[in-house]
């Protein structure tokens, strides 16, 4: 199998995915310098980073589930050349993913005050959580259209930008952000999502005025693709979205299951707790 050895397809592996994880990796320490920002703020607003972070995981789903089909589709057509329906299949992803991602998160927050307490009888806790899932929605905006196109510009083999940006935008403007909201000017964990959300908002509007400039600029429109093409791609994202929306669902549901489970047999070993009261039967 390795014989000759595809010396060609591991560089272009290598080219394309070494710069995915430096951003990963880079995002990953950007999260640990917020969360200890987070530390500081006192436990209840640790606690309600973590039921906020848990709730909003149901609201990156579909966008994370139609990023993923839709880089497959993109892949597809830039390979054949075919820029415009590429460009016209992000923005309708797009359209779709933010539509469900930005209702989710605005019911998030209409149901914050029920969905919290059933965490957390602490009315501190709620609050906070609160004003977080409010900021939620206007994070939303950024990240759905980050997750979508971002995929689509690795898929159409546009890598270095969106790590060049990503890396910049987390610590320029996420980090700093959220010591500025959230610690120099004391809004809380409230100014820490202020700060990522500025983040993901600044790099949204950066990749689609880059995604419709590059596809404009290479492919001026090859419309003489076969229909059966284009239908086999659309089975083929239809599947895809139906994988990644089902695993990335079960993998929402058991980390909140967990969580939740972990936190009330503690409660019962302790009899009481900061973040989930329980009450003994008289």
């Amino acid at each position: 199998l390795l014989r000759p050895f595809p010396i060609d397809i591991l560089s272009k592996l290598i080219k394309l995915g070494i710069p995915t994880a430096g951003e990963n990796i880079s995002y990953n320490i950007a999260q640990i310098i917020i969360t200890a920002f987070v530390n500081t703020m006192g436990p209840e607003a640790t606690t309600a980073k973590i039921y906020c972070n848990t709730l909003t995981l149901f609201s990156i789903v579909y966008s994370n589930a139609m990023a993923g089909a839709t880089s497959i589709v993109v892949g597809h057509s830039v390979g054949d050349d075919d820029y415009d329906f590429a460009y016209r299949r992000v923005l309708k992803s797009l359209s779709s993913a933010m539509v469900v991602s930005i209702a989710i998160a605005v019911a998030n927050y209409l149901l914050s005050p029920w969905t919290l307490r059933f965490f957390s009888e602490n009315e501190q806790i709620v609050a906070i959580g609160r004003e977080v899932l409010f900021v939620a929605i206007f994070l939303e905006l950024g990240r759905c259209v980050n997750l979508v196109v971002i995929r689509s510009m690795r898929a159409a083999g546009d890598v270095v930008f969106p790590t060049v940006l990503g890396i910049v935008s987390m610590w320029g403007i996420s980090v700093v952000g959220a010591y500025v909201f959230g610690i120099a000017m004391k809004r809380g964990l409230c100014g820490i999502w202020i700060g990522m959300a500025a983040d993901e908002i600044f790099r949204a509007v950066v990749v689609l005025v880059r995604w419709k400039i590059c596809c404009k600029k290479i492919g001026s429109i090859k419309t003489s693709k076969k229909w059966i093409a284009k239908c086999l791609q659309m089975g083929e994202i239809i599947f895809r979205f139906v994988l990644y929306f089902s695993l990335y669902f079960l993998q929402t549901f058991i980390e909140g299951g967990y969580a939740f489970f972990t936190y009330r047999r503690l409660a019962f070993r302790e009899g009481f707790s900061r973040g989930f009261a329980y009450r003994r039967p008289a």
